[in-house]
């Protein structure tokens, strides 16, 4: 019973580690920093790692019994059991919001880069310039980018 409360504690650290990690994922993505963000990805896929070998011992420690049963049993100390059960969901619930956020704000940031795309994609219906040498008024946006770049 023992190795399954240190199983718990262990698997709520790591769900709060990986929360963390998914708020520090937010900051890289609001502040377009590339690197931390490929950090996070590399500790967030070393957690969820971590997460399913705990919950591979959990299920061995548990010999395939429910908390409620192991909690039914004589000795078993109950109220640890159901305060750890009750405190992983509420972190696992967290955990999915934040990851949920993170989906949504990914999202509107590729709409936005993708309108961009679409705008200095389209193609030109003429060559960009007149035979005197001006910029075509029916140009392309992309021309107007590399004319003032130019």
């Amino acid at each position: 019973m023992e190795e399954l409360i240190i199983t718990l504690q262990t698997q709520l650290a790591t769900v709060t580690t990986l929360t963390e990690i998914v708020r520090r994922e937010r900051d890289a993505i609001a502040n377009n920093e590339l690197e931390l963000l490929q950090r996070c990805q590399q500790e967030k896929s070393e957690f969820q790692h971590r997460l399913r070998r705990l919950e591979e011992k959990r299920e061995l420690s548990s010999h395939g019994k429910s908390l409620r049963e192991l909690a039914a049993a004589p000795d078993a100390p109950a109220e640890k059991l159901f305060t750890l059960r009750q405190n992983l969901q509420h972190a696992l619930r967290e955990l999915k919001t934040e990851n949920e956020t993170n989906t949504l704000y990914l999202k509107h940031q590729l709409a936005y880069i993708n309108c961009f795309r679409h705008l200095a994609g389209r193609e030109q219906r003429t060559d960009g310039y007149t035979k005197t040498g001006r910029v075509n008024a029916a140009q392309n946006l992309s021309y107007a980018m590399v004319s003032v770049l130019a």
